[in-house]
Order: C-alpha cells, then structure tokens, then sequence
C-alpha cells in the first residue's frame, strides 16, 4: 500500500467511525439536567404551591393526584393542572424550592 491509499483508508475508517458514534449519541437516551430539576421526570405527579417567596414544588412518593410534570428543561418545567385544565411553565427564576420526601422504614 502506497502512502496516499494509505491515508485515503485512515481518513474513510475516521469518517465511518464519527458517523457511528454520532448515530449512538442520539439514539441514547438524554440525561436528566443536572439543575434544580434534576429529580422530575415527565409523568411525575406532585403538588405545586404558589407562595409569597416564589413557588414551591413538593414530589412524593405514591402521591394519587396532583399537577403532573409534562416536561422538564434546564430553565423551566410545565405542568399540567390536576383537571387537565391547562399547562403552566414555571420558569427556574420563580422556584422558591423543590422538596422531595421519602417514605421512611418502619421499625
């Protein structure tokens, strides 16, 4: 093999495998934000409370109605009222606090 076939299959193998590594990184799944957020997962319920100092999110388990989240982005969330009513965005500048409880063991 001369030098230019040589290069000319270096640069097709580089070509192929940037193809293919790009194709992988869509196909997986995106990672949850890594920001105030980071525990809602569309479909979650949880209860929105609008208070003086900005609103506040709570998230529990089993929790059987609500305000469910429809979709969580780095700067924002919307949720969807507990009728079906209507959506909101709350933008991360009106966040007071997200709180997450957890059911304890007993004994």
């Amino acid at each position: 093999m001369d030098g230019r076939s040589l290069g000319a299959a270096a640069a097709a193998f580089a070509i192929g495998f940037a193809l293919s590594s790009a194709g992988g990184a869509e196909s997986a799944a995106e990672p949850r934000p890594s920001t105030v957020f980071g525990a809602l997962a569309p479909g979650q319920v949880v209860t929105v409370k609008d208070t003086a100092g900005g609103v506040e999110i709570t998230s529990m388990p089993d929790l059987p109605a609500g305000w469910r989240v429809l979709e969580v982005a780095r700067d924002f969330i919307v949720v969807e009222a507990p009728a079906g009513a209507y959506e909101q965005r709350i933008p991360v500048t009106a966040i007071r606090s997200v709180i997450f409880l957890r059911r304890l063991p007993l004994g």
